[in-house]
């Protein structure tokens, strides 16, 4: 997982994606007809769990978790322009013994588009 040119570690299994659509049903009384209106896509949340090897990569997370500055967002073979990171975050101790940190954080896509890495392109 990469945010901007900052490589992150997530957690295995932990990347959960949060799509949203907005829409009007509207029912014509005294029918069997009705219609929708789609008023479009809301942001895209990404939730993941992340973990830090040292305390300079935990500092490095919590900086950009406070930034309010919007970077591309790679993983799998997914990319999110235009993406934020929440500051709310959770951060546990993951490894006493080797300084390990577990932070639970979300990034939330102002473009809600998935594109393609290799090609740039949206996947849908």
């Amino acid at each position: 997982m990469k945010f901007g040119d900052i490589n992150l570690f997530p957690e295995f299994g932990s990347v959960t994606v949060t799509k949203k659509s907005r829409r009007i049903i509207r029912h014509y009384l005294g029918t069997d007809n009705s219609d929708s209106v789609d008023l479009g896509r809301e942001a895209t949340e990404i939730a993941v769990t992340l973990i830090a090897k040292s305390d300079s990569e935990r500092i490095t997370l919590e900086q950009i978790l406070h930034e309010n500055t919007e970077r591309n967002l790679e993983f799998y073979n997914f990319l999110y322009k235009r993406v934020v990171a929440d500051s709310n975050y959770m951060i546990n101790p993951l490894d006493y013994r080797k300084n390990w940190w577990r932070v639970r954080v979300r990034f939330i896509a102002l473009d809600p588009k998935p594109y393609s890495i290799a090609t740039g392109n949206p996947l849908y």
